[in-house]
C-alpha cells in the first residue's frame, strides 16, 4: 500500500512539470505581448506631444520677413526656397527634437508633414519622410489629417508617423502610430 502511495506522488510532480510547460508559452506572450504594447502606447502618447508642441510652436512663430535663399535650417542640408518654405522647414525641425528620439532621422516609417492652410483654402505643404529632405507642394494637406470643415483664419497643421512593433514571443504585428495637432496661427502672413 504505501509503495502504490510513493508512485502516485511520483506521477504527480511529473505532471506538475507538463502542465507548467503548457501554461509558460501563453503566460510569456501575455508579459512580452503587454510590455510592447505598452512601449507603443508610450511612443504614441510622444508622437502626439512632438505633434501638439510643434503645432504651437507653428501658431507664435513668424514667417521670416528678412529671409535669404542661402539660410538652411539646423536638421536639413538642404536650403528652403522661400519664406514660407523655410517656415514650414523650421517648424519640422522643431517637432523632431520634441518627440525623444522617435522622429529622428533615419527611423523605420517616420513621415513628418507640416501644412499652411490660409482662409483662401491654397495650402502649402512640407512632407519629409525617413530624410529631413521632402519638396513643398501646393494644393493638399497632410495625409491622415482633416483640416476643419471651414476656415476663417490661417491654419497650421503638424502629422508625424511612425512604425512600431507589437512582438509577442510567436506573434507580431507593425503598427502605424499616426498624430496630428492643428493651430490657429496668430502671426502667420506671408
Amino acid at each position: 500500500m504505501r509503495r502504490t502511495f510513493r508512485s502516485r506522488a511520483h506521477d504527480q510532480r511529473g505532471a506538475a512539470l507538463v502542465e507548467f510547460a503548457l501554461v509558460i508559452i501563453p503566460l510569456l506572450m501575455l508579459i512580452l505581448g503587454a510590455v510592447t504594447g505598452g512601449l507603443a502606447y508610450n511612443r504614441k502618447i510622444t508622437l502626439t506631444d512632438a505633434a501638439r508642441v510643434a503645432a504651437r510652436y507653428a501658431t507664435t512663430h513668424a514667417i521670416p520677413g528678412g529671409w535669404s535663399p542661402l539660410e538652411t535650417p539646423p536638421c536639413t542640408t538642404t536650403p528652403a526656397s522661400s519664406p514660407l518654405g523655410e517656415w514650414l522647414v523650421d517648424v519640422a525641425c522643431y517637432a523632431i527634437p520634441n518627440a525623444q528620439g522617435e522622429l529622428d532621422e533615419g527611423t523605420s516609417g517616420r513621415m513628418i508633414c507640416v501644412a499652411y492652410i490660409p482662409p483662401s483654402g491654397l495650402s502649402s505643404m512640407l512632407e519629409w519622410g525617413t530624410s529631413n529632405t521632402g519638396s513643398i507642394t501646393t494644393g493638399h494637406s497632410c495625409p491622415g489629417a482633416t483640416p476643419p470643415a471651414s476656415i476663417s483664419d490661417t491654419i497650421v497643421e503638424v502629422v508625424v508617423e511612425r512604425t512600431a512593433n507589437l512582438d509577442a514571443v510567436v506573434w507580431n504585428h507593425t503598427l502605424t502610430l499616426t498624430s496630428a495637432a492643428f493651430g490657429r496661427c496668430e502671426n502667420c502672413s506671408v
